[in-house]
């Protein structure tokens, strides 16, 4: 950026504007201060900038003055500040350049007024590091409504936190009026909107107190405009800049594997179980893997790149104590009791053979198969596959794979939906300053969602219940509970099909089965939760963050959302017992769907022919206190929520019995009568296998899993 001295310009021109200026030499200070003696303001940005407080300076600044002299001149310093290190601008057609000083932050959203295929482009690039990308689409005839980040699980906005060096942004808009293409495949230049510009908005009324902000709202003309005026009317995209001077978070988020919080980005993900075999693992980790497992802090600080890869890492009880012999007991029973045994008290399906619960699990998740588990998330598949080669070849025989479960987003608008239709993922708990942002949100993302504590989910901090009793190597780490479920997509809605218009004969059929799911599941398919819009889906609450989670559930009525639906059996929110109205039973849920899409076959037969289904995945400093109480306590309790005057039921979606002669059953289905019993005969989702894990700190990772040698007797 070259320096530019307000009182050598005669404004800025069409295209190119600046509203900030590098400091190069303390003359150049000198300059500036001495030239403010004859300007009475400062175009920036066209934003009318004061520039008589220059002239209140109270000492003038020489060429001998250090820096560091400099900066004790508060009065001159806020102002130069304000002045030289501001974003700038740069606006090419279409394309529009921000160049962001350090220390601060800026959030990009995006509007459509089309009912055409729309595509926004954010690139940026912290110097010297790779070029990173997020894409924001909509969809096909739905104007009006926020687009979303594709390349982010379709999140609303773009969130870059602050650098210690400048970013540049670079956004781009395009456009095609053809139904199929759509999303990437608009990132040609025939496909390049006509036009933009911008107008910005210094310290805009909705700034806190203490903060200084910069708003740019860019308007956009997708098509060549009739005559010569462009309307500007095609989409709008605000990027809000805001200089940050948060104080250091409280928690060691650089020791933190990043899938327990906030969680890895991924569009696909990558679930490798696996064995060691000899010393040889030991050293290859420390060289090879320990160095590219992601941290909760590079998440939380960092944007993700284009070609962005996560890696963390979990162990079994088994290596945790047979191999690597660690000292003292991470009070869970549940954890050294191992998935496979702990089954038969989960609800699996299984049997007794030679005194042994042997559950009806796929062969590879057979007793103490597995020593640890790869999580690898990344925008597509051809980066996670690369990074599994490299892996194998550097582990070469000191590893054996068990076992590789490729998951993946679900296509087009049901990325953010998991086999059954149903949009998921809203209600995760939330931490304040790890999974959200305190100073640019007083409430999470989703508002309705439960804040905890970090120790909720993370051992050694306030929260978690035996805190005091954790050896210190397992501070910062947490339990992951993994599960292969599989789903039974075609036969789910063939009984709602069957079902659903027995119980609402003055709807369609199709519109009664939709209703069923609906209750069955607590939420329409695009997220509208039954409490707040019990007869329909309503877009006005699905397509607002701000109201799609916040609700709480009626005390001692089903008429809007069953008892036992599946959302208000594993959050009941307002409603739990007085035991439980802490922070004890939470868990945050990273997984992911996997297998193919129904095929026309299957929907006609109503029956499954293909394997598909979710890769749950879950964590909390408890599996005893979170996973396993959700699913014992709740999912397959008939009498939770506890105190109504209608026995609930089981989960209709996870509940289950491997009871003889038993079947899973709800009552509330049915608005018109509460009381109508409901008998599933056969389960939608059926467990496959699983296993706990304890996922480490990385400062573990580094003193213990990559230097002890392999104990196998």
């Amino acid at each position: 950026m070259t320096t530019i001295c307000p009182c050598n310009s005669s404004g800025p021109s069409a295209s190119y504007h600046r509203c900030s200026i590098r400091l190069i030499s303390p003359s150049v200070m000198l300059g500036l201060h001495e030239c403010a003696t004859s300007i009475n303001e400062s175009q920036v940005n066209g934003i009318d900038f004061p520039m008589i407080a220059l002239q209140k300076a109270e000492t003038p600044i020489h060429s001998t003055q250090s820096l560091d002299t400099f900066h004790s001149t508060t009065s001159l310093h806020s102002v130069l500040r304000a002045i030289m290190s501001r974003p700038t601008y740069i606006v090419e057609g279409s394309l529009v350049k921000i160049q962001l000083p350090p220390s601060w932050r800026t959030t990009v959203t995006a509007l459509t007024h089309r009912p055409y295929n729309q595509l926004v482009a954010c690139d940026w690039q912290d110097h010297g590091r790779d070029i990173m990308t997020s894409l924001f689409t909509n969809h096909w005839a739905t104007p009006n409504v926020p687009m979303t980040d594709i390349t982010n699980n379709d999140a609303s906005k773009l969130d870059l936190r602050p650098q210690i060096i400048c970013l540049d942004l670079r956004i781009r808009s395009y456009y095609s009026k053809i139904r199929y293409i759509h999303g990437p495949a608009l990132l040609d230049d025939q496909y390049s909107s006509h036009s933009a510009r911008i107008v910005a908005v210094e310290n805009p009324p909705d700034t806190p107190e203490q903060q200084d902000s910069v708003v740019f709202v860019i308007t956009v003309q997708d098509e060549t405009p009739i005559g010569w005026q462009p309307a500007f009317d095609s989409s709008i995209i605000t990027v809000r800049c805001t200089y940050d001077q948060r104080a250091p978070s409280p928690y060691n988020l650089a020791n933190i594997q990043g899938d327990i919080l906030p969680g890895l980005p991924k569009v696909v993900q990558y679930f490798y179980y696996f064995v060691t075999q000899d010393d040889g693992f030991t050293d290859i980790f420390k060289s090879s893997i320990l160095p590219r497992i992601t941290s909760s802090l590079k998440l939380v600080s960092q944007p993700t790149s284009h070609d962005y890869l996560g890696l963390n890492v979990g162990f079994t009880r088994w290596y945790l104590k047979e191999i690597l012999e660690l000292p003292d007991d991470l009070q869970d029973q549940a954890f050294y009791t191992g998935q496979s045994r702990d089954s038969e008290y989960l609800g699996d399906a299984g049997r007794v053979e030679f005194n042994r619960w042997w559950p009806d699990w796929d062969d590879e998740f057979s007793f103490d198969n597995f020593d640890g588990i790869f999580i690898i998330t990344a925008v597509n598949e051809a980066i996670a596959d690369n990074f599994v080669q490299e892996m194998e070849a550097a582990f070469g025989k000191s590893i054996h794979k068990k076992l590789l479960i490729k998951g993946r987003r679900r296509p087009g608008h049901q990325a953010s939906s998991n086999h059954f239709g149903y949009r998921d993922g809203i209600s995760n708990p939330e931490v304040r300053g790890v999974t959200f942002d305190v100073q640019e949100q007083s409430d999470p993302r989703y508002p309705g969602s439960p804040i905890v504590p970090l120790g909720a989910i993370v051992m050694g901090y306030d929260g978690d219940e035996d805190k005091d009793r954790r050896p210190g190597w397992a501070v910062d780490g947490a339990f992951m509970v993994t599960r292969k479920l599989h789903t039974y997509v075609p036969e789910f809605e063939a009984f709602l099909l069957e079902r659903g218009p027995k119980y609402f004969r003055d709807l369609t059929e199709q519109t009664a089965a939709d209703k069923l799911g609906a209750r069955l599941i607590g939420r329409w398919k695009d997220g509208t939760p039954m409490e707040l819009s019990p007869d329909r889906p309503d877009p006005s609450i699905s397509g607002n963050d701000e109201r799609v989670n916040n609700f709480i559930f009626q005390s001692f009525d089903q008429t809007h959302c069953p008892y036992a639906a599946h959302i208000r059996k594993c959050s009941p929110r307002n409603y739990v017992s007085p035991d439980e109205s802490d922070n004890s039973h939470f868990i945050r849920r990273h997984g992911i769907s996997f297998g193919p899409e129904v095929t026309d076959e299957e929907q006609s037969s109503g029956r499954t022919l293909h394997a598909r289904g979710s890769h749950f995945v879950c964590y909390s400093s408890s599996i005893e206190r979170g996973f396993k109480h959700i699913q014992c306590g709740r999912s397959n309790n008939t009498v939770f929520p506890p105190r109504k005057n209608t026995a609930p039921g089981m989960d209709p979606i996870i509940g289950e019995t491997n009871k003889d002669g038993q079947n899973c059953w709800m009552t509330g289905a049915d608005p018109n009568n509460e009381g109508r019993m409901i008998i599933f005969q056969t389960p939608f989702v059926v467990p496959r296998g699983g296993e706990y894990f304890f996922v480490p700190s990385i400062s573990t990772l580094r003193d213990y899993v990559s230097t002890r040698s392999q104990n196998r007797h």
